[in-house]
């Protein structure tokens, strides 16, 4: 059994299986809210997490106020992080459904 795990193809199998899983599972899903001011909002049309969730970090990212945001694909769900306290939200939905992702807050302000 030893020996077996010393062969190339074996390691080269495992890495595909953890390649493969993180395809699978995605990002990990987010848990309780970090310090700091945050919107959730529910945005339809992420299909994939490959091309659509960075597209919708590059339109809402495109706002100065904006800092980290946070993309769940599989629950059409995301959160962003903004930068000062007297940010327009209403940009942000419009930018959003203007490129094909219909978006609401789920806890607006």
């Amino acid at each position: 059994m030893t020996r077996n795990l010393l062969r190339p193809r074996y390691w080269l199998a495992a890495l595909l299986v953890i390649a493969v899983a993180g395809v699978i599972l995605g990002p990990p899903t987010l848990g309780a809210d970090p310090p700091g001011n945050w919107v959730e909002m529910r945005v339809e049309g992420i299909e994939c997490g490959l091309i659509c969730a960075p597209k919708v970090r590059r339109l809402l990212r495109q706002f100065p106020w904006i800092g980290e945001v946070q993309v769940d694909h599989a629950r059409d769900w995301v959160r962003v992080e903004l930068l000062q306290e007297d940010a327009e939200l209403q940009p942000m939905l419009d930018a959003l459904n203007d490129a094909g992702f219909p978006a609401r807050f789920l806890n607006p302000g």
